[in-house]
Formats: structure tokens, sequence, C-alpha cells
């Protein structure tokens, strides 16, 4: 088996969801005896558990590292698995491919959908001149969470092939037994304008006296003039902000509350909602979170990132009966257990490394 480097921005909770996606699918790996290493724009900063899971693999890019990694790579077969876009990771990885003409596997995780792309317009063009494209070009193969992204990677680059694996979880032994008498609304995530949050405030600012049986809760960090935002209506006593929560703090906030809301503009696919459905809450969610067979199903509510879309599933919310969420609940978990557990995963990943490496 080939050796593996996931190639990242931030190796810590700075990179959000994307972090949190790559986390597990390394930790199985390794659990799996493969051979895996990290390559980081930046050092870890965070000072926690999560610290220790890259600590031993962790590579920082640095010029001296960079010459190293070039020895390395050319002296044993490799694959470079870049996650994420538009970094200086991606320009690492472009020099290494070129260099070495290594085999390149990239996971956009959503930041070449058509809203992430028009974000920052003028950086990402000069990024794309220089050599994102020419890197896009190189790459053995794309690998897409969704059929979604797959057909905005193929309207980039007509000619990618492409792999469609999904982000997973892990199952917690929880099993929700009673809702809360005052239904509880929860999301989670990075506090960023894409995820909708500026419109869900909006809209539970504008409607709150109306639903006296629903409680909004924020967690997360970001955006700090949203984050203003959210601590004024905390102090208003208008919604409860949790700041940014991990680890058991956060799986006591997905037990404690009753449904998810995330309206995204722009997604791969949310590991937050996955997670919250994990612990069998209803998501709210939108078709920009890629995830049609969960509303196709009736195992979430479609919920559009504009005021009168997210007023209208509080208003869904509001009327859900007890009964009726207690037993959607284990249908939720069940069907997050056999779609999205994270080791058939990263089988489906070993599987696609052992195909590119064949040639």
């Amino acid at each position: 088996m080939n050796h593996i480097s996931f190639f990242l921005n931030y190796p810590d909770r700075r990179g959000a969801g994307l972090y949190f996606a790559t986390t597990p699918l390394y930790s199985e790996f390794k659990r799996l005896g493969k051979d895996v290493s990290i390559v980081s724009t930046y050092e870890v900063e965070d000072d926690t558990k999560d610290k220790e899971i890259w600590l031993k693999d962790l590579i920082s890019i640095r010029i001296p590292t960079l010459n190293k990694l070039f020895k390395k790579y050319r002296a044993s077969p490799t694959i470079l698995h870049l996650h994420g876009m538009w970094g200086v990771h991606s320009l690492v990885v472009f020099l290494l491919s070129y260099l070495s003409n290594i085999k390149v596997v990239i996971s956009p995780h959503g930041m070449l959908d058509s809203w992430a792309v028009k974000q920052s317009s003028f950086k990402k063009k000069i990024a794309r001149t220089l050599y994102e494209d020419r890197l896009w070009k190189r790459a053995t193969c794309f690998h897409a969470l969704n059929e979604n992204e797959s057909l905005e990677i193929k309207s980039l680059v007509p000619n990618a092939k492409i792999v469609i694996i999904p982000n997973g979880v892990n199952l917690p032994s929880y099993t929700r037994s009673r809702i809360n008498e005052t239904r509880k609304l929860l999301f989670l995530g990075r506090i960023d304008n894409k995820k909708g949050i500026n419109e869900l405030l909006a809209a539970w600012e504008l409607k709150h006296n109306c639903y006296n049986n629903i409680e909004l809760h924020i967690a997360g960090s970001g955006d700090k003039e949203i984050e203003i935002k959210i601590r004024f209506l905390h102090d208003k006593g208008i919604l409860t902000y949790h700041g940014a929560v991990y680890g058991d703090e956060k799986s006591a906030l997905y037990k404690s509350c009753d449904a998810f809301i995330l309206p995204s503009f722009s997604e791969g696919l949310p590991m937050t909602v996955l997670e919250a459905m994990s612990f069998g809450m209803i998501p709210f969610i939108s078709q920009q979170c890629n995830m049609p067979e969960v509303l196709e199903k009736k195992l979430g509510i479609d919920v559009s990132p504009c005021e009168s879309s997210i007023i209208n599933a509080f208003e869904k919310l509001a009327s859900f009966t007890d009964g009726y969420m207690l037993s959607l609940s284990p249908e939720i978990k069940s069907y997050v257990g056999v779609n999205y557990s994270w080791d058939a995963i990263a089988y489906q990943h070993l599987d696609n490394y052992k195909k590119i490496a064949k040639g």
C-alpha cells in the first residue's frame, strides 16, 4: 500500500468542518495500520487532546520541510490527498506533483461549488491563474462528497475523474427517550454568512414572540460582527449562545436539544448535520446541504436560506408532537449508522487509493 499524505491548511479546529471531516478518517487509517501522515500550512494551536491525534505524524509546511518532502516522495510510492482548496497547501501540492510526478487526490469539501467560488473571487482568480487550474488538470482523481458536488467539479474540470464518497460519523450509544416541552432548536457550526446564520437570526428576532414553545440555541465561533449580534440577542434573552463547543460539551448540547437547523447557502456534506442526526435530532436543512435523500425519505425538513422559509420551519417545529418526534428519532439515527459509518467510508477511500496506485 502506498504512503498517504493528507494536505490541510489548518490541522486543528480553525479548519472548522474540514478538520472534523479529516480527523476521524486519519484515525481510522491509523487503526487499520496504514502508512499515513499529515502536512499542513500551520502548526497545531489547540491545547486539547485533539493535538495528540496529529502530533506524531504532523509536518508543517516550511522551506526546509519542502525539500525533505520532495526527497521522501521521490524515494517511496506516495499519494498526496489534498483536503480543501485555495490555500498555501494547494500550491505546495501542485509544486510537489509537478516536480515529482506524484499522484494526487483532491477533496474540495464544497469549496468548488458555484457559491463558494464567487466569494473572494478576485483572489481565487489569481490562485487559479498561478496554480489551481494546473493542479486540477494534474489531479489523478477528485473526491466528491455527493452527486451535486461531482457536477460542480465537472463544470470546472470537465475531464476530471471523480469518485463519490461521503463524510462519516461515529455513532454514539445515546438513544433519545424524551422531547423537551419547550422545543430546543440548535444551530451549531462556524459562524459565517454562508451558513445562513444572518437569515436565521433575522427570522428569529422577528418572530420569536410567536413561539412560546421553541428556544433557539446557537453554538460556534467565527465572524466577529455576527458574533456581536448573537451576543446582543443572547443578552436580551431572545436566544441562548453557547460559544464554541467541543468534545463532551458538544455531545451534551446535541443530547439536550431536539432539532437542528442549517439553512446554508453552500456546503460539501456538513459534519454537524451528520452528528446531530446521529443523536436522533430532526434536521432542518437547505438543499445546499447536499443531503436530498434525507429530505426525500422525510427524515428531515427542507429550509431555504431566507427569512420566510426559516419562519415556516419554526411553524413546523412548533406543530410537531412528542410522539412524532420520538418515533422519527430512531429512524434518523439508524439511517446515519447504515450510510455514514467511518469504518466503511475508510475502506472506500483505501479501495480508491489502490485503484490509483495500480494506474
